[in-house]
């Protein structure tokens, strides 16, 4: 297949810049692997002419990977990958644990090894990868689950969804792409209240995949200097904090931090939640900020679940119970660049817009809705590398 001369030289400067990356002297840091990795994805598009010619076969069916991922899962065919280091599997032995048909194995099988979920050791025979290893944690069988449970439906119908309305975004006023989907007038929460099983998927995969910002954010010069060394003072108050994952992460590394920490959520999430050293407070974050004067509010992944008028009267709630000059407000989010965005940040936008109407947010969007509820952008944060970051705002 030939390639045409803008082809090549625009394939050459790719090259150019993955070569600088790798040849740097030293090991390469954790933002340098993330820039060959982005490098290597759009590469990988420029020589693929399948794409140009809009006839890319394996786009068409990730569908399918996604269902293969979950047939072995639930085959436990990873678990039996990764029982012995090294250890190659017939088809046979790894269909054995639920009598499955190693046929079917086989074809199951081709789509893990071609994906790198598991390699060949000869004909129908396998050995893991650290992909496969990946696929044994709860959090990765759970986020798969979730998928399957709620979101491939919604994505199956988003098409007629946008059709139907004239290609336009939503709001939360109206009908989103989930209520759609199933037809339902309950929110994307309200249903993972009445099905327990969902709701578990959601903590236990979406949430608990998220790495922490307290890895590599300031905190000691940022947060815990300044602070009230008294112990009835609020030190931190996680809004829509779940389980309580983000408190109890700050307590277990900055445990001699003073004051008092509380967690804020429904009723029914905050009678799940096990953290100890905490205050749990039912509150709706639509409505008055009860606790006065805390050191920081933070919210992790709540904002991009709301279009901007929603997000605005929750900053403003926050807002007032802030104190001038001493609190702050520390919102752990995506921070979308205007260009050059990544597949998946791309995503996670989309999947925010189809189940909730909410979106990510670019820095200028940030910006304005921060401004509008009367606070004002103090700084973007951005993680080394890859990753969310912090977006901090004060009265």
């Amino acid at each position: 297949m030939e390639v045409d001369s803008a082809d090549k030289s625009y394939i050459r400067e790719l090259v150019k810049r993955l070569n600088a990356i790798v040849d740097t002297p030293g090991e390469l840091s954790e933002s340098s692997m993330n820039s060959v990795l982005e490098l290597s994805k759009v590469l990988m598009n420029a020589a693929d002419k399948s794409v140009e010619a809009g006839c890319d076969p394996a786009m068409a069916l990730q569908h399918n990977l996604v269902a293969c991922l979950k047939i072995a899962t639930d085959l436990k065919i990873f678990d039996t990958l990764t029982a012995q280091s090294g250890k190659s599997w017939t088809a046979a032995q790894l269909g054995k644990p639920l009598n499955a048909d190693s046929q079917l194995i086989v074809r199951i099988m081709r789509v893990m090894t071609a994906a790198g979920f598991a390699k060949e050791t000869g004909i129908s025979t396998y050995a893991s990868t650290p992909k496969s290893e990946i696929m044994t944690r709860p959090q990765s069988t759970r986020g798969l689950s979730h998928a399957f449970s709620t979101n491939i439906q919604i994505s199956q119908k988003s098409p007629e969804f946008f059709r139907r309305i004239g290609y336009r975004s939503t709001t939360m006023s109206e009908q989103t792409p989930f209520q759609y989907a199933y037809d339902t007038e309950d929110t994307y929460y309200e249903r993972m209240e009445k099905k327990p099983e969902i709701a578990q998927n959601f903590s236990g995969g979406v949430r608990a995949t998220r790495g922490t910002w307290l890895e590599w954010f300031p905190v000691q010069k940022e947060l815990l200097e300044g602070a009230r060394d008294d112990p009835n003072a609020v030190l931190m108050v996680d809004l829509g904090g779940g389980r309580g994952r983000d408190l109890a992460a700050f307590k277990a590394q900055f445990p001699d931090a003073p004051g008092r920490f509380v967690l804020e959520d429904q009723q029914h999430t905050l009678d799940s939640t096990d953290v100890q050293g905490i205050e749990k407070l039912s509150h709706d974050f639509f409505t008055a900020q009860p606790v006065k004067g805390a050191r920081f509010y933070h919210t992790h992944y709540i904002l991009h679940n709301w279009d901007d008028e929603k997000s605005i009267l929750i900053l403003k709630q926050i807002a007032s119970a802030m104190t001038k000059g001493y609190s702050k407000v520390i919102l752990n989010e995506w921070i979308l660049p205007d260009m050059g965005c990544s597949l998946y940040e791309g995503l996670i936008d989309i999947q925010m817009l189809m189940a909730f109407t909410g979106m990510e947010r670019t820095r200028g969007q940030w910006q304005s809705i921060i401004e509008a509820a009367g606070l004002k952008l103090t700084k973007f944060w951005m993680p080394p590398g890859y990753g969310e970051g912090i977006i901090e705002a004060s009265l």
